[in-house]
């Protein structure tokens, strides 16, 4: 069964031209000379693009390719803008693959299925199935139709040529900030099993483009993972470790620096640290290297055919790791494998290997394989200058993957050539002592037929040179003056004392070692020899020690090595101090304090992070530590005019105080009942939020911070970093409430309009459930006017204690009226709505300019003075007014 699966983006009403055949396309018939059929689509008006599915029920699995001819006119024929059987076609007709598309228009009608049955050569049948569906461009607009991804099953993942611009903006509300403020598109990703993912956003030369991860949809303002660009290259997030489950992928804009949105993108999803991004080393600069507590579950399985297959095991069949080891010069090197992390024991059944090619080949440079789950490697393998990859797999019988494991690479064979001596570092480390060494297995690099300081004649049963054998390197590395004494030992070696002989020492400034050297010594026989008062400088550096010795034949035996003892030592020992104390506290500047008793005849002095020779910095008890790093301490002996050969030291963390917070509100007035977000920004802290007091009731940490405070607030900001280091204070806002009255009362904050609800107390306008309070003196000093006939000035009870201005509004009542002060109708209209009992009471004299009522069931009760130019009973069975008998004055004035 073969499968076919391709986009393609067309325009809308366009004709394509479908060949099915790697030869041409002839007639459409079901027998005769093996043509193969063509067939047109019509592309339905609107669609963006088409995905075509070919199915091919092929039993001797030949292949075949489907052709897409996309004619250009109209007047051809299917026959034109075809490929003739010599491989031409109408060049006026074809073929054509457009890239351009309408991004405003819309698409999606339901799949076409065509069958179509070919011949071949020897009437052997088989069957055609293609599909043809038009897919519906909405699919990725919102949460509820996302792209659906399938992970790893989709991996590698590229929804390419993909596109915003003509969507909505679902969502602006998450961590993309001012990203996620164009029209976006959203995938759902179904991840079956724990994996590793890098996701990556190609926009195709689009600036100012975002996406983000979350496992909720729309993503939230703490989503998994984002990436934004004001630029226009592509951008990733990278090593996202994901357990199985759904999460979601959206992709937006910011509108300020994209005007046109995303015209078109790429989203890919890959598996990192595969071939295409592995780990980089470089060899010798990085070594010793090790990479710890690394994994390669989650990550996909790229190489399954190298030299790590085997005969009963497949050490390549479970998820991979690749390393990039660039080398700049030949190293020998040993590379080690520990599939339990930190410790020699955990998963069983791993293996790693070693080429030239990623992934590696079936006859790799070398590989390690391990059915048991302890330490195993590559010893002493020589890599020339080039570029190597290693493979760290699993065997998939015992563990598909390997959740924990460190890969080491150290240096082989130290002290085998120049370039991978064994290291001394001097004064540092004196008295030095190398205890059962050997030359052997070091080989011969140096000396015999070369001219060196060590090409003396010797006094063997054959006349040798002393720089014939095989050969051992030291480096010594000096940071301060020092003279020493050097003295090689030689050991019995193959149990044979009499053939311990022959040996020599050479201190050069060279290696290899030059005919002229700092000093040598040799030695026929066995004794122990030296280089004694040899002087060191630090302003040199480097010294190099080559060890050798003078071959001999004897009892047909060939002496070319020997085991040995050396010591590297200094005539008046001067100890290094103390490693100093230093306080607890990781904030701010840290106080070292020295230790022990200082010995007569010595000074210890501060030396700062460097073990030199300074006095400036004194020789007190405490030493202030103003930043983080090593500290050391030196003893100084006048008398000898020499300085301990090392340093004491400590190492200190001082972590910084962060900066008192700027904290700001947005917006800085809100009303009553409202919320804004306090934000506040130091570099490396988190923000803590109190009231109260600097440190009073803590409220929140974050920036932004949402708070709906119920009256004018000061928040105080203080920032923390992650060491626990606070600022030393505390930064400001206050949030100013405004109408942070009850509902119903009227304030006036903003202007007289009684319908703009910022005038009232919780920003609330007025319903008819509500009773209306207009005090004597509102809070904001303005007063209300009925200015609209909408509806919109309507309560339940209103009792004004102040002034209320009729202007030429509607007010609608929906219960009683109580004029404590001053009503100033205007041309205004007081309208009493329903059946309920209502009561005018006017201690102040109301002067209503118009005043309406339908109620049937109840007059309306005038239990104080008032006046009106008019009276409407609107409904014929209205029960009318009822004057009461405390009423001063009734003027009917119309």
């Amino acid at each position: 069964m073969s499968m076919k699966d391709i986009r393609y983006l067309v325009l809308s009403g366009s004709v394509l031209l479908l060949m099915m055949s790697a030869l041409w396309c002839g007639e459409w018939t079901t027998s005769g000379d093996g043509d193969y059929p063509c067939t047109v689509i019509s592309i339905p008006a609107g669609a963006r693009y088409v995905l075509f599915d070919l199915d091919i029920d092929d039993t001797e699995d030949d292949d075949y390719d489907l052709y897409v001819y996309f004619p250009t006119r109209t007047d051809c024929s299917v026959y034109d803008c075809r490929p003739d059987r010599s491989g031409g076609w109408d060049e006026t007709c074809g073929p054509y693959n457009p890239v351009d598309y309408d991004p405003t228009s819309t698409c999606g009608a339901a799949a076409e299925n065509w069958r179509v049955m070919i011949e071949e050569v020897g009437y052997t049948y088989w069957g055609w199935d293609l599909t043809v569906t038009w897919v519906d461009c909405n699919v990725g607009n919102n949460c509820s139709t996302p792209i659906v991804v399938e992970l790893p099953e989709d991996m590698a993942y590229n929804d390419y040529s993909q596109w915003t611009t003509g969507r909505v903006n679902d969502w602006n509300n998450s961590c993309l900030e001012a990203y996620d403020e164009g029209e976006d598109v959203f995938y759902q990703l179904n991840v079956d099993r724990p994996m590793v993912i890098d996701i990556t956003l190609d926009p195709h030369g689009t600036a100012g483009t975002g996406f983000c991860l979350d496992n909720a949809c729309p993503p939230d303002g703490s989503c998994l993972a984002m990436s934004t660009n004001p630029g226009a290259g592509s951008h990733s997030v990278t090593d996202i470790s994901l357990s199985a489950g759904t999460y979601y992928i959206m992709v937006d804009y910011n509108p300020a620096i994209a005007t046109g949105g995303i015209p078109n993108f790429d989203l890919i999803i890959t598996s990192p640290r595969d071939c295409s991004e592995p780990i980089n080393v470089t060899l010798p600069a990085d070594l010793p290297y090790t990479s710890s507590n690394q994994f390669t579950c989650g990550r996909l399985n790229h190489g399954d055919e190298s030299c790590l297959d085997g005969v009963l095991f497949d050490y390549d069949s479970g998820e991979d790791l690749f390393y990039r080891i660039t080398v700049t010069e030949s190293v020998v090197v040993n590379i080690e494998l520990d599939p339990g992390g930190i410790f020699s024991d955990g998963t069983p059944g791993t293996g790693f290997a070693l080429d030239e090619e990623c992934p590696p080949s079936g006859d790799c440079i070398d590989y390690a394989t391990n059915l048991l789950p302890g330490v195993y490697g590559l010893y002493n393998v020589r890599l020339g200058a080039g570029t190597y990859y290693i493979m760290v797999d699993s065997d998939e019988q015992s563990a598909d993957c390997i959740p924990d494991f460190n890969l080491t690479i150290t240096e082989g064979i130290t002290g085998a050539t120049c370039s991978n001596p064994i290291p001394v570092s001097i004064p540092g480390e004196l008295p030095y002592y190398d205890s059962y060494q050997t030359t052997c297995e070091m080989t011969n690099d140096y000396g015999d037929d070369e001219n060196t300081c060590l090409h003396i004649e010797g006094e063997g049963v054959f006349l040798n040179y002393y720089d014939q054998g095989q050969d051992i390197i030291y480096r010594l590395s000096v940071t301060s003056d020092v003279v020493v004494d050097i003295e090689l030992e030689p050991l019995n070696t193959l149990f044979f004392p009499f053939l311990v002989e022959g040996s020599s020492i050479a201190i050069s400034y060279d290696c290899p070692l030059g005919a002229v050297c700092i000093d040598t010594s040799t030695e026929s026989g066995d004794d122990a020899h030296g280089l004694y008062g040899i002087t060191l400088l630090a302003s040199v550096g480097t010294y190099y020690i080559m060890i050798d010795c003078d071959p001999m034949w004897a009892l047909f035996l060939t002496y070319d090595c020997f085991d040995f003892n050396l010591s590297i030592t200094e005539a008046i020992v001067i100890n290094n101090p103390p490693n100093p104390t230093t306080t607890a506290n990781p904030c701010g500047p840290q106080t070292l304090t020295r230790v022990g008793s200082v010995p007569s005849g010595e000074t210890w002095y501060w030396q700062g992070t460097t073990c030199g020779t300074r006095t400036d910095l004194g020789s007190g008890v405490n030493y202030t530590a103003n930043a983080s790093g090593t500290y050391y301490i030196r003893s100084y002996h006048a008398g000898y005019d020499m300085w301990s050969p090392g340093c004491g030291s400590v190492t200190v963390t001082v972590n910084e105080i962060p900066n008192n917070p700027s904290p700001s509100a947005t917006p800085t007035s809100v009303c009553y009942g409202s919320s804004t977000n306090l934000t506040a920004t130091v570099s490396g802290a988190t923000i803590y939020w109190y009231t109260g007091s600097c440190g009073g009731t803590y409220i929140g940490s974050g920036s932004p911070l949402p708070v709906s405070p119920a009256a004018t607030t000061t928040y105080y900001a203080k920032a923390q970093t992650g060491a626990g280091c606070l600022s030393t204070g505390c930064g400001s806002v206050t949030v100013t409430v405004y109408n942070n009255y009850g509902e119903g009362i009227w304030t006036g904050y903003a202007d007289n309009n009684w319908s703009n609800p910022q005038n009232w107390g919780g920003c609330l306008l007025p319903t008819a459930s509500t009773d209306v309070s207009i005090p004597a003196v509102p809070a904001y000093g303005r007063f209300p006017t009925i200015n609209t006939s909408d509806g919109s000035c309507v309560c339940h009870n209103v009792v004004i204690d102040g002034t209320l201005n009729g202007g030429s509004g509607k007010l609608f009542v929906h219960g009683n009226w109580t004029n404590n002060s001053y009503f100033n109708a205007g041309t205004s209209t007081v309208f009493f709505v329903g059946d309920e009992r209502r009561e005018i009471h006017a201690p102040a004299i109301t002067n209503f300019y118009y005043i309406k009522t339908e109620n049937e069931a109840f007059s309306i009760d005038l239990e104080d003075n008032f006046k009106a130019e008019e009276i409407d009973l609107l409904t014929p069975g209205n029960e009318g007014i009822d004057i009461q008998d405390d009423i001063n004055e009734i003027d009917l004035t119309d």
